[in-house]
């Protein structure tokens, strides 16, 4: 038998300061008035700048067990994991719906979605990773429709946020450099 044993009160960070030092600098420190004795402390790190160890971002997307194609895709691309993400563009095709759009995984009877869609999209030309010609196409088709009105996703909780996720797919759309003005025009 294997029981995992947690602590009855974790350790929890109750404030963090993030400053740039310019010379001196003060910050008073105390415990909390609560505090478990001999638990906890303060903890000082010092860097030239604020991207000069992303470890614990790599750490935690190593160990990210989630698999639909939002969560492959953004695991690829923070590890700069060539070979997932040609495993990932292989299976691509696989994910899109009669429409163009990325469904979450590749078996399901649900539409894609246009979120999905306009993530993947803009995540790979942002990160430098290639889409194939052709599923770009498709993707860069299905979101101009859905940004001009024409194409109607039958999810009838996606009314309320329907203006921002149109000027996210508009975006995606942007970025690849195929964005015309009356695109706009709903």
């Amino acid at each position: 038998v294997r029981q995992v044993v947690a602590p009855g009160v974790p350790v929890r960070i109750f404030q963090a300061t993030l400053s740039q030092l310019d010379g001196r600098m003060s910050l008073p420190v105390a415990l909390p008035k609560d505090a478990k004795p001999g638990k906890g402390g303060v903890r000082v790190l010092l860097d030239s700048t604020l991207t000069s160890s992303l470890d614990g971002v790599r750490r935690y997307m190593t160990d990210y067990p989630y698999t639909c194609l939002e969560q492959k895709v953004s695991r690829a691309i923070v590890l700069e994991d060539d070979a997932a993400w040609k495993s990932i563009r292989a299976e691509m095709p696989l994910y899109l719906d009669g429409n163009g759009l990325l469904k979450y995984f590749p078996d399901s009877r649900i539409e894609g979605s246009d979120t999905l869609t306009a993530y993947v999209l803009a995540a790979s030309t942002e990160s430098g990773r290639e889409l194939d010609d052709s599923l770009r196409e498709k993707v860069v088709g299905a979101m101009k429709r859905f940004v001009r009105g024409e194409l109607r996703i039958r999810d009838r909780l996606s009314f309320a946020d329907l203006t921002l996720r149109r000027i996210f797919a508009a975006e995606a759309v942007a970025l690849e450099g195929k964005l015309e003005w009356k695109d706009l025009a709903s």
